[in-house]
C-alpha cells in the first residue's frame, strides 16, 4: 500500500534560510512505497524568498504546488492555508528555516502505527558559521494518542505560550 505524505512549508521573507530548509526536504530518502508531494504557502513575502524556492523546486523529484497569500497573515494562518490543501495520509509541517536530517522522514514512518495519532519530533540547535539552524534527528521521535498530546500540552502550558512544541 502506497503512503502518501504531504509536505507543508509556510514562508514568508525566509530569503536567507528557505534555499537550506529546501535543499534538505529535497534530499530525504523516499522509501518506494512512499509518495510525498510539497505544497508551500507563500505568505506575502517581500524579499527573494520565493525565487530562491523557484531556482530548487526545479528539480524536485515530487509534485511542488505554491501557494500565495496577497498579504501576510502569519505563520498559523499560513499553516492552516496548506493543511487545507493538504491531500496526503500524513502532514509533515516544516518551518522555512527548518534544517531536516535526509532520515527523518523514514524514522516518521516507522514510527506510525494504527494507534499513533500524532508523531513529534524535538528540534536542536545546530551552528553552522553565523547561522543557527534547528534540526530534527530521528531519534527524538515520540508518538503520541492525540488525547494524550493534547493532555500533556494542556499540562505544560505557561499564560498564553507552551513550552518546548510550536502551537501553530
Amino acid at each position: 500500500m502506497t503512503v502518501h505524505v504531504s509536505i507543508v512549508m509556510p514562508v514568508y521573507n525566509a530569503e536567507r534560510h528557505v534555499g537550506r530548509a529546501l535543499a534538505a526536504l529535497l534530499a530525504l530518502r523516499i522509501p518506494n512505497d512512499v509518495r510525498v508531494s510539497l505544497t508551500i504557502v507563500d505568505d506575502a513575502s517581500t524579499d527573494g524568498s520565493m525565487e530562491v524556492a523557484g531556482a530548487l523546486l526545479r528539480e524536485a523529484p515530487f509534485p511542488v504546488r505554491v501557494l500565495h497569500h496577497p498579504v501576510n497573515l502569519g505563520p498559523s494562518v499560513a499553516r492552516n492555508t496548506g493543511l487545507a490543501a493538504a491531500g496526503g495520509d500524513f502532514v509533515w509541517l516544516v518551518d522555512s528555516d527548518d534544517w531536516v536530517t535526509p532520515d527523518l522522514l523514514e524514522a516518521y514512518l516507522r514510527a506510525t502505527a494504527p494507534d499513533v495519532d500524532i508523531v513529534v519530533a524535538n528540534m536542536v540547535p545546530a551552528a553552522i558559521g553565523a547561522l543557527l539552524i534547528r534540526t530534527a534527528p530521528s531519534w527524538y521521535a515520540r508518538l503520541y494518542r492525540a488525547a494524550r498530546f493534547l493532555k500533556r500540552r494542556r499540562e505544560r502550558r505557561v499564560g498564553a505560550r507552551w513550552r518546548g512544541l510550536s502551537h501553530a
